[in-house]
């Protein structure tokens, strides 16, 4: 306001309570900013959303790995449990429970109507109607031939194939040649590095019936799991994860999968047995 012209001076009483407020503002932001910033900088935004996104009421989703393929009942039931573990990481209160059946035990359970949440399965072990959207295939395995170079250089594969002995006999020398798997080539590489093994060649036989592994979701799977089982399933068949079948000498279904053997030889044998046809 003016006053003959010219502004009228404000109350000392008034000028001191303006003051005081704004030092308390400046108090009150002092002590909250820093931590304000500090979880700023330390906070990563996709794993608060994906915070909220968790349902610790879930519980734990129930995992059937069923094979007949006995050299890889253990070894791909421990590599499906470690798979479980890693994903469920990504999540509170959300636990897989993987347990390894023969078909003949999964068989007289499912006759007394338990089923799991996720099943794996070799082609025509499980009916379709008992699960939930589509069978996927994940992994697999394929024959190769091994023989005795000296012994091979005047007969064909379909000799040596028809000749062929069982695994622990061509290991020990007691034939000519054996049909085995990527992982038995690798099993007998390492055996004969010790001298507990003949020289061998191996070729892949393409012709061979492929075993393959699929899984699914059950028809007894309810909503609240649903979301957390297909996304396990797509975490199942990404490159990365399939890259890791290299570790128990199994086939990707991923033709994007980068797979390493020990020793890298083998991973020849994997493409000539991928080229038979996708697993």
């Amino acid at each position: 306001m003016k006053a003959n012209g010219k502004f009228k001076n404000r109350s000392p009483l008034k000028r001191a309570g303006v003051g005081i407020l704004l030092l308390l503002l400046a108090g009150v932001y002092l002590f909250f900013s820093p931590k304000y910033f500090e979880n700023r900088l330390n906070g990563d935004p996709y794993k608060e959303w994906m915070m909220h996104e968790r349902e610790p009421s879930v519980g734990v989703i129930t995992v059937w790995h069923i094979v007949d393929f006995k050299p890889y009942s253990g070894s791909l039931g421990a590599w499906l449990s470690a798979r479980t573990k890693q994903y469920a990481s990504n999540f509170i209160g959300i636990h897989f429970d993987v347990v390894s059946y023969s078909p003949q035990d999964a068989e007289e359970r499912i006759k007394t109507g338990v089923l799991p949440d996720i099943i794996s399965f070799a082609d025509g072990r499980i009916e379709e109607s008992l699960l939930s959207g589509s069978k996927r295939p994940y992994c697999g395995t394929g024959s190769v031939l091994v023989y005795d170079p000296a012994y091979a250089a005047d007969k064909d594969i379909d000799s040596l194939k028809a000749e062929a002995g069982s695994f622990e006999d061509f290991k020990k020398g007691k034939s000519h040649s054996c049909i085995t798997d990527i992982r038995g080539a690798g099993d007998l590489m390492r055996a004969q590095l010790l001298g507990k093994a003949p020289y061998f060649e191996v070729v892949p036989l393409a012709d061979e019936a492929r075993r393959i592994q699929f899984i699914s979701m059950t028809r007894s799977i309810d909503g609240t799991k649903r979301r957390y089982a297909e996304g396990f399933i797509e975490y199942l068949l990404s490159p990365a994860c399939q890259a890791l079948f290299g570790d128990i000498g199994l086939l990707p279904a991923n033709d994007e999968a980068d797979v390493k053997y020990d020793p890298e030889w083998l991973s020849e044998l994997q493409g000539g047995l991928r080229n038979a046809g996708d697993p």
